[in-house]
């Protein structure tokens, strides 16, 4: 016997206006979700505090041993890189406290580009980026006494992009998204749910809807089923978890039948597929984890009968860092990456 239990989802949802008008929504959106590629390309950070690794230099020979090429990236003693130094580009950062990132610059040939960001009782607050010494774009965040984030905005060439957020204050559940440009709104958001997740209809094209509602099964099993917009067209998100909350399967679909996303993980493999909004296959992505849960192979395949466009294999030391990796390219061997490290 299956229970269906009606949720609200606090995320931001893509609706469908102008795309550039959008850009600086995404943009804003994703302000206080920065992910730095190499930071936890290596190891992560969690790794890198519990190991003390102070650096961790790469050598990649290619086949034939044609050329090599090495990177030197060193960390501080809370697991945060501090520098990355390679042939086409360096990056050094500066941090409050060894964990929040205020002083980051990049340097390519003669480009400079420096991210300036404070902090206030550690949430984010401003952000500036200045491009050889001259400032290009500058983003302020504000926050209730609950820590959500109220406004969020970018100014960037005479213009203020503002994101609004307003609660419910009982339980500090997202309401209301109003996006503006020079303060006029240019798209908002109410978050309404009817039953069984069924998107509000609305009289504007201002107003939309992200909702979901779940399914529970006797043995602690459930199914969770989100609907939204994206770009005007509504998908419905299917999600299974075995009784451990641990999720097995995920699908997108367009318009409930078309599937055009799907995430499967059975014991220690993980597979990410790709279709386009007419259902034909585009890629597919393996993951494969050791039982201490550490990637040892990584295979991405854009061709249902051909072999892989490209894959990574993986030799692990027994404290889980990188021993050396294997680069493979449409089947053929392409490189090897050597990893050598240094503790504090």
């Amino acid at each position: 016997m299956m229970r269906k239990l009606l949720l609200l989802i606090i995320l931001f949802p893509c609706f469908a206006i102008s795309q550039k008008s959008m850009k600086q929504f995404y943009e804003l959106n994703s302000l206080i979700h920065n992910y730095n590629f190499y930071d936890e390309s290596i190891t992560t950070a969690s790794l890198r505090k519990q190991l003390q690794i102070k650096s961790v230099k790469t050598t990649a020979t290619f086949k034939n041993n044609k050329k090599n090429y090495s990177t030197d990236m060193t960390y501080n003693k809370m697991g945060k890189n501090t520098s990355y130094i390679s042939k086409k580009w360096t990056q050094e950062k500066q941090y409050v406290n060894d964990t929040l990132e205020s002083y980051v610059v990049t340097s390519r040939k003669k480009q400079k580009t420096e991210v300036k960001s404070t902090y206030s009782d550690g949430d984010l607050s401003s952000r500036s980026i200045f491009d050889d010494g001259k400032l290009r774009s500058t983003y302020t965040l504000a926050y209730n006494e609950n820590k959500k984030v109220t406004s969020s905005k970018l100014t960037r060439n005479k213009k203020i992009y503002e994101i609004q957020n307003s609660y419910n204050n009982q339980e500090n559940k997202l309401i209301k998204t109003v996006y503006l440009i020079n303060s006029k709104i240019k798209k908002q958001w109410i978050y309404e749910c009817k039953q069984e997740g069924q998107l509000v209809a609305s009289k504007t094209e201002e107003l939309s809807s992200f909702c979901t509602y779940k399914e529970e099964s006797v043995d602690g099993s459930y199914t969770t089923f989100t609907r939204t917009l994206r770009d005007g067209k509504p998908y419905l998100n299917k999600q299974i978890f075995n009784k451990d909350s641990i999720l097995v399967t995920s699908k997108t679909f367009l318009n409930d039948t078309i599937l055009v996303w799907e995430k499967t993980k059975i014991n220690n493999v993980e597979t990410f597929i790709n279709y386009k909004k007419s259902g034909k296959f585009t890629y597919k992505q393996i993951v494969t984890y050791n039982d201490a849960g550490n990637v040892i192979c990584r295979e991405f395949i854009n061709s249902k009968k051909g072999p892989s466009y490209s894959k990574r294999v993986f030799d692990l030391n027994s404290d889980g860092t990188t021993k050396n990796e294997v680069y493979y390219h449409k089947g053929k061997l392409q490189k090897t990456v050597n990893y050598a490290y240094s503790f504090y």
